[in-house]
């Protein structure tokens, strides 16, 4: 048995608390702050599942090398599942809270805008 401590990490749109880091998966409460959006992004390898606990939010997908994309919003109870490859971005339309797992590429998040300047540096998010 191992017993692990949470970490909790500051974001500029909210936060994201690691519950668990083991070797195959990583799972995550975000916390976004209501008209806040994470980066439009993709990952190579990283599939990752969201399911939204409390608030709501909307996600655009894209599969990559598809001209269009989809505009989706998701309320407590609802969840989507990202493959590698796919464009998203989530968007906190109220405060919201999401519990993540996904597979532990932690180094695979490929950022194509960011409203905080931030750039593809290996970060989770």
């Amino acid at each position: 048995m191992m017993i692990y401590t949470s970490t909790t990490i500051v974001k500029p749109w909210g936060r994201e608390i690691v519950w668990a880091d083991c070797k195959h998966y990583l799972g995550k409460i975000i916390e976004g702050d209501a008209g806040k959006r994470l980066s439009l992004q993709y990952h190579e390898k990283k599939t990752e599942t969201m399911r939204v606990l409390s608030g709501s939010m909307q996600i655009e997908i894209q599969p990559m090398h598809h001209e269009d994309y989809q505009c989706v919003v998701l309320g407590p109870g609802q969840g989507i599942h990202i493959k590698p490859m796919t464009i998203h971005r989530v968007y906190a339309i109220t405060d919201l809270k999401i519990v993540e797992v996904s597979t532990c590429h932690k180094q695979d998040t490929m950022r194509i805008q960011d409203d905080y300047g931030r750039q593809s540096d290996g970060e989770t998010e």
